[in-house]
Order: structure tokens, then C-alpha cells, then sequence
């Protein structure tokens, strides 16, 4: 059994699939770059580990669709210390989450997405318990608790700018989807 290294991620919002104004884009990914500054080197001191991605099913084409995007070029770098990138979800929960954001969306009621994503985290949690060998490091968005289910040891990274990040989304909710409002809110 080993040790997991739990690094909150934050997605920028060509990641999230929502656009903003260029003003707003630029202070936002600004904040977002300055996360992953302070957050990279600590993830980095680990490495060579394993890596647990956020979505990742265990096809590259999500690695190379966001290869610009911060948490993308950490996941590379980790990459080219030898780390190795496992398959972290299955693809159905990824589907189902993506599913019920949509329609709680429309609806109001994130209820279910919150189960959706009790349901991924529990998976994550036993996929990286059947798999992690020595060191891991878990890449998942702010609003996941992944941790929660983990019987192994485990260390969180914390970066201050989280909280800077955080705080800018619950500012400008209008630029966001509920759900993402909703892992701001759990997320600082």
C-alpha cells in the first residue's frame, strides 16, 4: 500500500466547455496560471509516482485535447519525469456525471449530481487503492473528495491560491455552470 498525494484542480474555462468575455478570460486564467505555479513544484517534488487524472479513462486523446491547459502540462511534465498515468474513471461515470451536470443545469436540482459525484469519488478511491504500488498523486477538481474514501494514507496539497481561484468563480457566477458554482463553494 502507498501513500496518495491529494492536489485540487482547478479548470480553466476552454476545459469546462464555458467562454468568457476576453477581459474576464484573462483576469481568470491568470489566477488559474498563478495556482498551478504554487501547485507544480509540490506535486513535482514527488514524482516519479503514479497519476490518478480527473476524467482520465485511460485514453491520451484527453492529454492532447487540453495539451495547453495548466493541469495538462503538469500531467506531461509528471510524465517526463517517468510517472506513469493510469486509468483513473470509468468511462460510463464520466458520461453519467457529464449527463446529469447538463440536465441539473436546466433543472435546478443538483442532487443528483452530487450522488454522481459520490459515486465517481468512491470509484477513484478503489481504483487507486487496487492499483497504487509506492507513491500516487490524485489530480481531481476542487469539488471532489476523493480522499473521503480512502483507507490509505494520504497527504493534501495547499496552495493559497486556491482560495484566490475559488473566490473569483463564486464573484462571477454568471460565468459559470451551477455544478462548478457548487465545487467553488466546496472547494474553499
Amino acid at each position: 500500500m502507498g501513500t496518495v498525494l491529494v492536489a485540487p484542480l482547478v479548470h480553466t474555462s476552454a476545459e469546462s466547455g464555458k467562454p468568457m468575455p476576453a477581459p474576464l478570460e484573462a483576469e481568470y486564467s491568470a489566477l488559474v496560471e498563478r495556482y498551478y505555479r504554487e501547485l507544480a513544484p509540490q506535486v513535482l517534488a514527488y514524482a516519479p509516482l503514479q497519476v490518478y487524472q480527473d476524467s482520465y479513462v485511460g485514453r491520451m486523446e484527453l492529454v492532447e485535447k487540453f495539451a495547453d491547459s495548466p493541469n495538462m502540462r503538469l500531467v506531461r511534465e509528471l510524465l517526463s519525469r517517468g510517472a506513469a498515468l493510469e486509468p483513473t474513471e470509468d468511462p460510463l461515470a464520466v458520461l453519467a456525471a457529464i449527463m446529469t451536470e447538463t440536465v441539473s443545469a436546466f433543472t435546478g436540482d443538483f442532487s443528483d449530481v452530487r450522488e454522481v459525484t459520490e459515486m465517481r469519488d468512491r470509484a477513484v478511491a478503489e481504483r487507486i487503492e487496487e492499483t497504487l504500488t509506492g507513491r500516487g498523486a490524485l489530480l481531481m477538481g476542487a469539488g471532489h473528495q476523493v480522499e473521503r474514501y480512502l483507507t490509505m494514507p494520504y497527504e493534501t496539497v495547499r496552495c493559497a491560491s486556491l482560495t484566490d481561484v475559488m473566490e473569483w468563480i463564486l464573484a462571477h457566477p454568471q460565468r459559470f455552470t451551477p455544478y462548478t458554482l457548487e465545487c467553488a463553494r466546496l472547494g474553499s
